[in-house]
């Protein structure tokens, strides 16, 4: 499984950085992270098309922790090659952490848009109360 920031990695050899390349740009991807990318390219063509590592390092963080649980739980199976249905099992809650995530980042730059001043919201009332 591909750690995020691992030190470990500054010794790759260039195949093995394209493969984490790739790996990251499929985070960024899946999380919907070019809806908050400062490169109006990425935004415009709602893929990621810089450096991804920078992106998921930047608001990977922001999104809720089932949502970012099922990030991992997506690479690994796709790291498996496993079928979508197969990785999921027993992840429900939180596919649906990212489902909302997603939703929140795709009207983020709706003029007004405060949905995800809400979510920031709710993980700081949620963290309290633990």
């Amino acid at each position: 499984m591909i750690t995020f920031f691992n030190p470990e990695t500054i010794s790759l050899t260039p195949a093995q950085r394209r493969e984490e390349t790739e790996a990251f740009r499929y985070i960024a991807n899946c999380m919907h992270l070019f809806g908050l990318c400062r490169y109006k390219r990425c935004y415009r063509d709602q893929t990621c098309l810089h450096d991804p590592r920078e992106c998921v390092a930047r608001f990977a963080p922001l999104a809720p922790r089932g949502a970012r649980d099922f990030m991992r739980v997506m690479l690994d199976g796709r790291m498996n090659n496993l079928d979508f249905d197969r990785m999921k099992e027993g992840h429900e809650d939180e596919m649906e952490d990212l489902v909302h995530w997603r939703t929140l980042v795709e009207n983020a730059r709706e003029p007004g848009s405060v949905e995800l001043t809400y979510l920031f919201e709710r993980e700081e009332d949620e963290e309290e109360e633990m």
